[in-house]
């Protein structure tokens, strides 16, 4: 099962409610952002760049920023909460933005995973998840 499939049964089990769809849309677009996503992500919506700007939306990225999950790989991108909140509004209002933060959450929780059981276990036991869901 790829990654994206366990984002969407994860989000389903935080909210029954959340349409399949909207979860997917937003997963595709945080996880394959286009080059204007990327030009945006870089940017608007990083601390460097805005300190000269306003520095009080600067201060706020840098607090939002640091409890978002780790920028490597694929999530250099679109992972950043700023960036994930505008894709998930973009895709469906409010509820594309909670789809987009439980995105979020399940990439922190895969990266406490990683440093607390090691790449290997974490992803055994991201293949347990994907099974017994």
């Amino acid at each position: 099962m790829r990654s994206n499939e366990l984002h969407t049964r994860l989000a389903r089990l935080v909210d029954p409610k959340i349409d399949k769809n909207l979860v997917k849309r937003v997963n595709h677009r945080m996880d394959n952002p286009s080059r204007f996503e990327k030009l945006q992500s870089k940017v608007l919506f990083t601390p460097n760049n805005m300190q000269y700007i306003n520095p009080a939306y600067a201060n706020l990225l840098k607090s939002m920023n640091s409890v978002s999950p780790r920028r490597v790989g694929h999530r250099v991108y679109n992972h950043d909460w700023a960036s994930a909140l505008a894709i998930g509004y973009q895709e469906g209002g409010i509820e594309g933005m909670k789809a987009a933060a439980i995105h979020q959450a399940f990439d922190m929780m895969g990266d406490i995973g990683t440093k607390n059981l090691g790449y290997r276990k974490n992803n055994l036991l991201q293949a347990c998840m994907e099974y017994l869901l």
